[in-house]
């Protein structure tokens, strides 16, 4: 169980964002892709800002 709570999300993940990116990208700003790269460094850089600080757990 612990091997498919692991490996769905990376599996459906790419499925789902096909269907998001593609039509949402190109009618907003006609990126498609670049921006969905843009949008997951954002995100990446928020989430490596928020753990900086984290020294250990108990």
């Amino acid at each position: 169980m612990l091997n498919i709570a692991n490996l769905l999300p990376v599996s459906v993940a790419p499925f789902i964002a096909g269907i998001i990116v593609i039509p949402l990208g190109n009618t907003l700003f006609g990126a498609g892709y670049a921006l969905w790269f843009v949008f997951a460094a954002a995100v990446s850089l928020i989430g490596g800002l928020l753990v900086y600080r984290i020294r250990g757990v108990r």
